[in-house]
């Protein structure tokens, strides 16, 4: 049987930690903070970034491997720190809430997500579609999901 050198299991380590705590979470993690009405846009945002800095990843990693030697486990774990002090400050904790209720429950009371929500959406959550980005007649409003309050279609319809 071949002796396993100390690269070889600082590399096997690297990858199986990795594979078990945060390779899975890319995928959960935008999956649960989106709303409903923005998930596959988000999750669509979220498969094209990650997949193209997965990319640049292999392509540099060969080089990065024959400069930095072992270093690059340590480069790669500094990011992994970065990574967790990102979850515990930014990211809301999801358990038990329903997804309806993520943008009231999670977002307009997280301590940092908040006072940026409550600008955008005001403390009632409705905001006028002009206001919002939507452009045109004031009379419209947007309710607190994102969606216009009564329907885009139905209030052009109408005027």
């Amino acid at each position: 049987m071949p002796k396993i050198k100390t690269k070889q299991k600082q590399n096997h380590s690297f990858i199986a930690g990795f594979a078990y705590s945060w390779g899975p979470l890319c995928w959960l993690v935008c999956t649960e903070v989106q709303p409903l009405e923005t998930r596959s846009a988000g999750y669509a945002i979220s498969v094209v970034s990650n997949f193209a800095v997965t990319f640049l990843i292999g392509q540099a990693f060969l080089s990065m491997l024959c400069s930095m030697e072992y270093g690059i486990f340590f480069f790669f774990a500094g990011f992994v720190m970065i990574m967790t002090i990102f979850v515990l400050v930014l990211v809301p904790e999801t358990k038990g809430v329903p997804m309806e209720e993520i943008q009231e429950v999670l977002f307009m009371k997280h301590r940092v997500w908040g006072p940026m929500v409550r600008d955008f959406w005001g403390e009632g959550g409705v905001r006028r579609w002009s206001e919002a980005g939507g452009g045109g007649d004031d009379s419209v409003e947007v309710g607190k999901k994102g969606a216009p309050a009564g329907g885009l279609a139905l209030e052009a319809a109408a005027a």
